[in-house]
């Protein structure tokens, strides 16, 4: 996942995941929530965010393309970097 998130927010200096849910309906492709934490992360349209805290919950994901298929609520915090 961590290395998906470069693909689709951009690089970081570091991303960490945290997943919750029951291993069996994370087998069958559903989360109950995941939350994710960026730091030093460099978007796509070259704005730099010190920090990055995202929460999604009621994920739902294909477990063989390893795409997200549908999210039910997210929240996310920035603070942008003045310089870089």
């Amino acid at each position: 996942m961590e290395r998906r998130l470069t693909e689709i927010i951009g690089p970081a200096d570091s991303y960490k995941v945290k997943v919750y849910g029951s291993t069996a309906t994370m087998l069958k492709g559903k989360l109950s929530s995941m939350d994710i934490h960026g730091t030093g992360v460099r978007l796509k349209n070259g704005f730099f965010l010190d920090d990055l805290v995202v929460h999604m919950d009621d994920v739902r994901f294909d477990t063989h393309k390893s795409e997200m298929k549908s999210v039910g609520a997210t929240a996310f915090r920035a603070r942008l970097s003045r310089s870089r």
